[in-house]
């Protein structure tokens, strides 16, 4: 894809800002977090040396792009709101055994949710500070992945690629 002064080598995760017209584009290959506009295809850096980033998810309402990483497994976030390219913040710092496959945030409740297919597969939620961080669903679960909140109902929605399920839960 090639979008103004950006080529994006491999895209490994987008999401998009409905209210600025733009998506957030992850390029795996060259580590770095780009924007392009829905308008007219203009391109910025958000972020650079961002590692390898395998989901986004972004906050509408503090202008927070969060993102997790699979060479030093975190969850981080990245200002949008101001001048870019910006400087990435660490919410929370993983252990080597967790594998965060998809991330999603609910910033009414100020809470992350994300799919951990690592060890203990798990569906979790952390404050967006990095506190407080637990595992909402654990039990029988082969391999969950994939995730979508249903900002209405409070639920969230997962796949189990293992089970071959599509579950739904409280988000507490």
């Amino acid at each position: 894809i090639n979008r103004g002064p950006c080529i994006l080598s491999f895209a490994s995760a987008i999401v998009q800002d409905s209210v600025r017209s733009v998506i957030y584009v992850a390029d795996y290959q060259q580590r770095r977090i780009v924007s392009i506009s829905l308008e007219d295809d203009s391109c910025s850096v958000v972020a650079e040396d961002v590692g390898l980033v395998d989901s986004l998810s972004f906050d509408f309402i503090h202008l927070d792009l969060y993102f997790t990483r699979s060479d030093s497994p975190s969850i981080s976030r990245v200002s949008v709101a101001d001048s870019l390219p910006a400087q990435p913040r660490l919410v929370l710092h993983l252990q080597r055994a967790d594998l965060v496959r998809s991330i999603a945030v609910h910033p009414c409740r100020m809470l992350i949710f994300f799919v951990n297919g690592g060890q203990v597969p798990s569906v979790e939620s952390v404050y967006m500070s990095g506190f407080d961080r637990k595992r909402i669903i654990e039990e029988d679960l082969g391999n969950p992945n994939g995730r979508s909140l249903d900002f209405a109902t409070d639920k969230i929605y997962f796949a189990d690629l293992l089970n071959r399920a599509i579950y739904r839960a409280d988000l507490d």
